[in-house]
């Protein structure tokens, strides 16, 4: 894996930077993937060891990962880290040329960074405010995001983070049609967080109910898995199966009706230890 890191995607908020992690040399670069670090919106970094075991998982397979920091609480506030999230897609998009990143380009984060990634999804005027749509982008890994308020944003409104709320800091808040009309994987543990499955669930059908087409949107469950336990390399089977799903997605390495199949063999080494 080859890295430039450090690279300041927003200078009038100088500690806003990102890390474009390429392909080894003689590996053809495939697509580009925007990422977001987990951490509910107060810790995390983009360059912490399990984004970094990430990204040389992924850059063995053709993707070309970029992993943007963001604002965090206490220093943040809604929705400071989505307009952050916002300027670092447009950094993206527009840097293809001068970065060498494949136009095909993915935007997606784990937990809080699925969050992130949903909000720029599916509330419009955060990417419009850039010069941006969701339909720029060739599609979405939403992996364990909140589509509902997210916990930490109603805590520090006084809220009891436990409630299920869809205002305008959920990004289910935004569903009001079939957009954007782009493959879309969401990825939750088998034993998430109480009520993140299901809160998934019901975005997918919400967006169902709006039109969008079922066969280009997957709900994918991490066999045995806790709350983005799979994204520890540590976690040997879980890590393998989890990069191998995800650079299929994000390379196009079958066909989108062959995805399920694909990503049911990646999932069976896991399986079979549950079982075992």
């Amino acid at each position: 894996m080859n890295s430039k890191r450090g690279i300041v995607y927003a200078p009038e908020h100088g500690s806003l930077r990102l890390d474009v992690h390429y392909p080894p040399a003689g590996r053809q670069a495939l697509s580009t993937y925007l990422y977001f670090h987990s951490g509910g919106l107060t810790m995390g970094a983009r360059d912490e060891p399990a984004i970094i075991a990430l990204a040389e998982a992924l850059t063995a397979r053709g993707v070309v990962m970029i992993s943007a920091g963001y604002r965090l609480y206490p220093q943040a506030a809604f929705p400071d880290y989505v307009r952050d999230a916002a300027r670092a897609a447009a950094w993206v998009m527009a840097n293809r040329k001068a970065y060498a990143l494949p136009g095909k380009v993915f935007l997606g984060g784990s937990s809080a960074g699925g969050y992130l990634s949903m909000m720029l999804c599916f509330a419009r005027q955060y990417l419009s405010e850039v010069g941006l749509s969701p339909e720029d982008f060739s599609g979405f890994l939403l992996d364990a995001g909140q589509p509902t308020t997210h916990f930490e944003v109603m805590a520090r409104r006084g809220d009891d983070p436990r409630r299920v709320m869809v205002d305008d800091a959920a990004p289910l808040y935004y569903v009001r049609d079939a957009g954007p009309r782009r493959p879309m994987l969401l990825i939750c543990a088998e034993r998430d967080i109480p009520g993140r499955v299901a809160q998934n669930r019901l975005l997918l059908h919400t967006l169902e109910a709006f039109g969008a087409d079922p066969s280009q949107m997957w709900l994918l469950f991490m066999p045995g898995c806790e709350h983005v336990c799979y994204l520890n390399p540590e976690n040997q089977l879980a890590f393998a199966a989890y990069t191998g799903v995800c650079a299929s997605f994000l390379t196009g390495e079958c066909e989108a009706d062959a995805y399920e199949t694909t990503w049911d063999s990646a999932l069976a080494p896991l399986r079979t230890t549950m079982t075992t």
